[in-house]
């Protein structure tokens, strides 16, 4: 997925649906809905580039921290911990944006959809941001039980 046109598909309007989705999917789970929430108002606040699959972004705590977030997860302290972590939810947000702007312009052109009911379309048909977080944690699980009894 990284390429030029990730940037370029990524605007309030998908980062906005992207998080209406993932609002909608992660409702029974309150530890991602924090982490949600707190990257929204971080992506608005702090410095990142995104490329479509990995995320460099300021920490919001700390001065002159940069985290590089992609598929594996984050370094922070939550995210090392195996906790849902902002920056994570981050670079979720940002996936679903451009994996929604894509799908939204293919429906554009394939059934002469207006770009809300594109957006609507794509965001129904992508992958929930529950399976990202479930993998990830089951990733988690796996390395720390791994590391106890190796």
């Amino acid at each position: 997925m990284a390429n030029a046109s990730v940037a370029q598909s990524i605007n309030r309007q998908t980062v906005a649906a992207a998080l209406a989705a993932a609002r909608s999917e992660a409702a029974e789970h309150r530890a991602w809905i924090n982490a949600i929430n707190r990257a929204a108002l971080n992506l608005e606040a702090s410095s990142w580039a995104f490329d479509g699959d990995v995320l460099r972004i300021a920490s919001a705590s700390t001065p002159h921290v940069r985290y590089t977030v992609d598929a594996h997860g984050c370094p922070c302290k939550a995210g090392a911990a195996g906790k849902p972590c902002w920056h994570r939810a981050a670079w979720r947000l940002l996936r679903k944006a451009a994996e929604m702007a894509a799908l939204a312009a293919e429906l554009q052109a394939a059934e002469g959809l207006d770009l809300r009911a594109a957006m609507q379309a794509a965001a129904a048909e992508l992958i929930p941001l529950t399976h990202y977080a479930r993998a990830w944690d089951m990733a988690t699980l796996q390395r720390a039980a791994d590391e106890l009894y190796a």
